[in-house]
């Protein structure tokens, strides 16, 4: 699976160097952005963010998403389309030929439609997945 880390940190970057060795050893990733990090990884969002929090400060922030591969960036630098192509997105042992399940949580708010000007009004048809 892969995932992005967002880090706001506010002491030196001097005092990050176990948090950034953390974030290596996690998996295959990529950091080339400041303070956002693109890891892979079989573990849950909540473990690595479990695995990395020992290493900040009280007022350190630290948020982790799975990714899908629908994702967009330019100007990444040289190979990140490339590196970026060759991870797995998938959680480990699903197919990613499989269609997305819609589960009743997917159905828990009303999406709002934008009718081309009119009022929007809630759509009682569920999300396309």
């Amino acid at each position: 699976m892969m995932y992005v880390v967002a880090l706001h940190l506010t002491g030196e970057a001097s005092s990050y160097e176990p948090l950034n060795a953390a974030l290596q050893k996690i998996g295959d990733w990529s950091n080339r952005l400041p303070n956002a990090w693109l890891i892979q990884s079989n573990r849950s969002a909540r473990e690595l963010r479990d695995a990395l929090k020992a290493h900040i400060g009280a007022n350190d922030r630290i948020f982790v998403a799975q990714i899908s591969r629908n994702w967009a960036a330019t100007n990444m630098g040289p190979g990140f389309s490339e590196w970026i192509g060759r991870r797995n997105f998938e959680a480990a042992g699903t197919s990613p030929a499989l269609p997305a399940v819609l589960t009743p949580l997917s159905f828990s708010s009303p999406q709002v439609v934008n009718l081309g000007g009119k009022k929007a009004k809630p759509s009682t048809k569920p999300p396309r997945g």
